[in-house]
């Protein structure tokens, strides 16, 4: 058996990385936090271990304005991961289709290893674009686009998801006070549409709960990226910065649209036929700039 697993893996160029996740109490009890907050006493915490993601028909949410590359600031090191800022406010904006709602784009991070965990295995990487509904603020009303990713050398990765991990270093290595371009548009088209979604939390402190969780599979981050940003630019922050699978308790996790009991996650009632229309002409009038 393991000869035949050899083969195949000689077969082909890209071999999955995955492999049980460890242990990791060390990386929350270093971020203080009391016992009475959501980190804690939370029932719909995340990340949790996830079914394989199908191919999804009729997506429920669309990325808007990724019609040219965005602009992030100077990656920098938060103490506990690497992460790229939003350069400009409203640039790049996520639509859940069935509550009309937009969510603008504030940053996007690194977890090295993966958080979530597809049937118990874990991931090399797992970078979370962060998104906020319009006229929230804290950390109230999120979204979360996770992204797993496994180990490639550069040649072997596709070739968006190669700039996309070009574009991410450059903006370590430079200093730009305009901001970094980001060629987010190629990278995302190029995960396909196989993810699940769940209604969730933060990761880190305060753990705020009811955020909506988008998690695709598909990506390769090449291993001299991984390498360099692990091990030299932030090799305290990078270093295992992952929480520990999180208890389900009874939350649905969709992998299809019509999966039963399953309306966008029961993240909120359906929308009125009112709320349904004026979202419609929000949306018109944006397009048409009226």
């Amino acid at each position: 058996m393991k000869l035949i697993v050899l083969l195949a893996c000689l077969t082909f160029t890209v071999c999955s990385s995955t492999h049980n996740q460890s242990t990791n109490e060390g990386y929350m009890e270093h971020m203080k936090f009391s016992s009475t907050s959501k980190c804690s006493t939370g029932k719909n915490q995340s990340p949790i271990n996830l079914p394989n993601p199908v191919p999804q028909y009729g997506i429920n949410f669309k990325f808007k304005n990724l019609e040219v590359p965005i602009r992030v600031q100077k990656g920098r090191d938060t103490g506990h991961s690497m992460q790229w800022d939003t350069a400009q406010e409203d640039e790049f904006k996520l639509y859940i289709k069935h509550s009309y709602e937009e969510y603008a784009f504030k940053q996007v991070h690194a977890h090295h290893k993966s958080e979530h965990t597809i049937e118990n295995q874990q991931s090399d990487l797992e970078l979370q674009f962060v998104f906020q509904k319009e006229g929230a603020t804290g950390t109230d009303d999120l979204a979360v686009v996770g992204v797993m990713c496994n180990t490639a050398n550069s040649w072997d990765a596709p070739r968006e998801q190669e700039a996309f991990f070009r574009d991410l270093k450059r903006t370590y290595k430079s200093q730009d006070r305009r901001g970094y371009w980001l060629r987010v548009e190629p990278f995302l088209k190029s995960l396909g549409n196989s993810y699940v979604t769940y209604s969730g939390s933060l990761t880190t402190p305060p753990c705020t709960e009811n955020v909506k969780w988008h998690v695709f599979t598909g990506c390769y981050v090449p291993e001299d990226w991984l390498n360099e940003f692990a091990l030299k630019v932030a090799p305290e922050s990078m270093k295992a910065n992952y929480r520990n699978v999180q208890n389900r308790n009874g939350r649905t996790v969709c992998t299809t649209r019509n999966q039963r009991g399953c309306f966008y996650n029961e993240y909120n009632k359906a929308p009125s036929a009112e709320e349904q229309l004026m979202a419609v002409l929000k949306e018109l009038r944006s397009e048409f700039q009226l």
